[in-house]
């Protein structure tokens, strides 16, 4: 795409993403003299004029509720534009540096200890802030987990799985369910009430996969992913990392609980049992050869909150 200019103030500079949902680029607002990230939503995602307004409309209701959240783990959205054909919408949001913690997931090789409790409970933190409003995610996966060069974690896209549906399917129009099926909680996948038990469930399979080197469920279609979600057993994971400790491994565990009501009351919950894994404040970093390379290291802000 060349460079280009949005509703006469946001350009386009360069692209820093590709994903499923829409490209993503390095903008500048021209009116307020800032750098912006610029999210254009794939055509598939938007198949009609009808749709797209009701996409903008849609997203102006979250956009509003995603605002209330005033936390620096949650990026703003600041605007929404259906170009005059109606075929294009951009969706313009705070500009973040940071690398996705799809980066640091790597089949077989799981993150430190250290590293992967303190990206999940800096997740718990920002979640903790949402679900007071309430909002809920929805869609919580390493793609939409930033980690910014200070290590601190940034959580993207809230609300943005809602935005992308009508009154009763997905915008697409495909009629399945809303979330990402590696990720996904068996309430989504049966097409029942989200609430802030869902996010408790994606991040369950996040942290599993952190710790594991390898996701909760691993079936190699859709629809089988989604059946395991809703029926099988995950492995513990101290079975597949014999050294994890068993608190640890219990707390993934009830956050996989099928129903809602089988997970933690809450977010704070997780966050209080994830406590006594952090490091401390002093405690060194983990060795260069042990941990993943050219990236941020997430543990910075509990070995030196005053930094």
């Amino acid at each position: 795409m060349p460079q280009q200019v949005i509703a006469g103030r946001y350009e386009l500079l360069e692209e820093i993403s590709h994903g499923g949902m829409g490209d993503v680029w390095r903008g500048y607002d021209a009116v307020l003299d800032r750098p912006v990230a610029v999210k254009l939503i794939r055509r598939q995602a938007v198949p009609s004029p009808a749709m797209a307004e009701e996409f903008v409309k849609r997203f102006r209701r979250e956009a509003r509720v995603t605002a209330r959240i005033r936390h620096p783990g949650v990026p703003q959205v600041h605007d929404a534009v259906l170009d005059d054909a109606l075929e294009h919408l951009y969706l313009v949001m705070e500009l973040v540096e940071g690398v996705p913690l799809s980066v640091y997931v790597r089949p077989g090789v799981p993150l430190p200890l250290s590293w992967a409790v303190s990206v999940a409970a800096q997740i718990a933190t920002v979640l903790s802030h949402a679900h007071e409003i309430p909002a809920v995610h929805r869609d919580l996966k390493p793609g939409n987990i930033l980690v910014a060069r200070d290590g601190t974690v940034k959580v993207i896209d809230f609300g943005i799985a809602a935005i992308l549906r009508s009154d009763v399917t997905r915008l697409t129009a495909t009629g399945s369910p809303i979330g990402t099926y590696p990720y996904m909680s068996p309430e989504q996948v049966r097409g029942g009430r989200v609430t802030p038990a869902t996010d408790l469930y994606a991040l369950g399979c996040v942290l599993y996969e952190m710790l594991c080197g390898r996701r909760p469920f691993t079936a190699t279609t859709d629809f089988a992913l989604m059946s395991q979600h809703v029926n099988d057993a995950p492995t513990p994971p101290r079975e597949l990392r014999p050294e994890l400790p068993a608190e640890l491994d219990g707390l993934v565990l009830h956050l996989l609980g099928k129903a809602p009501e089988e997970r933690p009351a809450d977010i704070q919950e997780v966050y209080e049992r994830l406590r006594p894994f952090l490091p401390g404040p002093g405690t060194p970093p983990v060795p260069a050869d042990r941990a993943p390379e050219n990236v941020p290291d997430p543990t910075g802000l509990f070995r030196d909150p005053h930094a």
